[in-house]
């Protein structure tokens, strides 16, 4: 086949990645929550890192008096279920949003994204590439007792996984599940025999920390940097050729 055939398909290769490549960073699983805890220290408040003060949920009836007294708490494990429900990191993204002002197209955005469960691979693929930089998921872990309890925090936390056996979360607080939240649990509950109290969430993400519109521009300077020396490189090899041709 003619040169000239393998620099198109070659370019169309590169140009595919590249969409996919731009697409993860900016609308997908980039981890950039880790960059707003920077110097969130330890201590009692909701997202910190756990200090001595903070209690260790272990057993189910513990959580209705943690609620009722607004006891700081945390949770470790490694056994986790993924839920088949995300929530908006930045409540303000919720609405609708004008993406091309000339011709008024707009899109909505949902404060919670819900699907199926079991949480199948190509589904966690979807997420993972166009909705992971504006929503966490939400998690079941097992506490001692052997139940499980329903958690919500930040998913860069789940990078752990690549470097220790038990996970470590940041503070949090017990409240009572929204009616989202608790559709969402009934259904694990009755369906899959998971052991679960549908009425509470454990709730250990410092809502207020990052701005969406200001994450959205930080994803896409740190996307665009390795596309252009991309593009550079690309077109200094076809040059090259060109010239030993």
């Amino acid at each position: 086949m003619p040169k000239s055939y393998w620099r198109k398909m070659i370019s169309g290769i590169f140009y595919f990645f590249s969409g996919i490549y731009l697409t993860w960073m900016v609308m997908g699983g980039l981890p950039t929550g880790w960059l707003y805890d920077l110097g969130v220290g330890t201590g009692t408040e909701q997202g910190q890192w756990p200090d001595e003060n903070v209690a260790i949920v272990e057993r189910q009836e513990e959580l209705e008096p943690y609620l009722k007294e607004n006891v700081p708490v945390t949770v470790v494990g490694n056994n986790l279920i993924l839920c088949p429900l995300m929530r908006l990191r930045d409540s303000d993204e919720q609405g609708e949003h004008y993406t091309d002002i000339t011709t008024k197209y707009t899109t909505m955005t949902e404060e919670y994204e819900s699907f199926s469960f079991p949480v199948t691979f190509l589904r966690k693929a979807i997420n993972m590439l166009t909705y992971c930089a504006s929503y966490n998921s939400y998690y079941l872990i097992q506490i001692q007792d052997g139940s499980y309890l329903c958690v919500y925090f930040d998913d860069y936390l789940m990078l752990q996984r690549l470097f220790r056996d038990e996970l470590h979360f940041s503070t949090g607080r017990i409240r009572y599940s929204t009616n989202y939240e608790r559709v969402m649990l009934s259904g694990m509950y009755y369906k899959e025999g998971c052991c679960v109290n549908d009425l509470f969430v454990l709730d250990m993400y410092r809502h207020e920390k990052v701005n969406w519109v200001v994450d959205k521009l930080l994803r896409c300077a740190a996307a665009m940097i390795p596309v252009i020396i991309g593009f550079y490189v690309k077109d200094w090899i076809e040059k090259k050729q060109e010239n030993a041709a």
